[in-house]
């Protein structure tokens, strides 16, 4: 993705012969479509509560996940340009369809084996596992640049909203968190909850576009989102079990690297 940017703008500035020289004005109105490289970055923690309100053994874990996918986007903008310099407002949106997640395990003995602690899913007494999916981003921006002749270096910086989905599960089995049915016997509680909203953050950006003639310019520009926390938690069907509730937390930032071609009207 990266390598392609630079081609395509080497591309622009070496053939000027497709651009008429003093026709540079980027006043107006534009649409674009084009291709973002986004990474979907998740750092925060995991914790289980136990009945009697202490942090579950081992559910108090931090992660640090990442994702990374290419999408289309379409966007609209309208420029002014005064002598060299531009404002403008733009507006875009992503299709991400990104997700990250995570298991950790509920190790409420210690138990080791072969030397090493069961740390995922791979144990016998029950776990929380998580995940979180964006399925689209967008943004609502100002622009400023600085135009030389057909080429425009500009940044932006604005309102992000995105539609975030999480899941949260917990899994407790007899041998671990599981609860005593009324019968004296044990049973394993699974539990998995949703949700789904639409998050608001900030985002920062920077860009160089170059026009190819009077209605068509290429682009590539790099987008940094911050959508914030995403909080959950779920409690655990009341019973004799080990685990009454189960929560996770994740920051969620996004990288972006952009093609574009854009129409001026």
């Amino acid at each position: 993705m990266k390598v392609y940017a630079v081609a395509l703008i080497f591309l622009c500035f070496f053939n000027s012969n497709t651009y008429a020289e003093g026709s540079s004005s980027w006043d107006g109105l534009y649409v674009g479509v084009g291709i973002a490289n986004a990474e979907q970055k998740d750092e925060g923690n995991s914790t289980g509560v136990e009945p009697d309100g202490n942090t579950a053994y081992n559910l108090n874990l931090p992660h640090s996940l990442s994702r990374n996918k290419t999408m289309p986007n379409l966007l609209i903008g309208y420029n002014w340009n005064k002598n060299d310099f531009i404002y403008g407002l733009e507006a875009d949106i992503q299709w991400l369809n990104t997700s990250t997640g995570d298991c950790h395990a509920y190790d409420m003995a210690d138990y080791v084996i072969y030397g090493e602690p069961y740390t995922k899913c791979n144990q016998p007494w029950g776990s929380t596992s998580f995940s979180t999916k964006t399925d689209w981003i967008t943004s609502e921006r100002i622009k400023l640049g600085l135009v030389h002749d057909r080429f425009l270096l500009y940044s932006t910086a604005g309102l992000a909203l995105g539609k975030v989905a999480s899941s949260l599960t917990t899994n407790c089995l007899p041998s671990g968190c599981g609860r005593f049915d009324d019968t004296g016997g044990t049973g394993a509680v699974v539990t998995t909850t949703n949700w789904s909203n639409i998050k608001a953050g900030w985002t920062l950006g920077l860009g160089i576009e170059a026009k190819l003639n009077n209605q068509l310019s290429v682009r590539t520009e790099y987008q940094y989102i911050d959508l914030g926390s995403d909080t959950h938690s779920a409690s655990v069907p009341s019973g004799y079990g080990s685990l009454s509730k189960a929560s996770f937390s994740s920051d969620l930032t996004y990288s972006l690297i952009k093609l574009q071609m854009n129409y001026s009207f």
